[in-house]
């Protein structure tokens, strides 16, 4: 009889604490994608750095800036596979700016399925984190 009540008891505590698992399960989702279109924005920020010390990127050659158009960052063959390694499900690169000149990165926005992530960055470069909508 003790252990049905204590059986009875496990289960009402789990029961109520289902619908904050959910919400649990969103945070950590969302600080997940944050995290990670940061570590892709740093990854864009190198990239385009050493694409202009080679010469391959300037403001009248932008192939190396085409390649990083809706990129799909868990495809092992991308272009940024030196310099992040791969990314959630669904993860690309949705849009971006890039001053040509100077070669630094003014904003990117992430998205992958659960979140789409503006990563901008301020004349300073103090970087700005938003959450801008859904996922795909």
């Amino acid at each position: 009889m003790e252990l049905v009540a204590v059986i009875a008891i496990i289960a009402i505590l789990v029961t109520s604490s289902l619908p904050h698992m959910n919400w649990l399960t969103k945070a950590a989702r969302r600080v997940a994608s944050e995290n990670e279109a940061v570590e892709v924005a740093n990854a864009v920020r190198r990239y385009v750095h050493d694409k202009m010390d080679t010469g391959e990127l300037s403001p009248t050659s932008t192939k190396p800036m085409r390649d990083l158009i809706n990129l799909e960052l868990e495809k092992p063959d991308n272009v940024l596979r030196d310099y992040i390694s791969g990314g959630m499900e669904g993860a690309r690169i949705e849009s971006f700016f890039i001053d040509l000149k100077t070669g630094i990165l003014g904003q990117l926005t992430y998205v992958n399925q659960f979140d789409r992530v503006r990563i901008s960055y301020d004349n300073e470069g103090r970087q700005t984190v938003e959450h801008v909508g859904p996922g795909i």
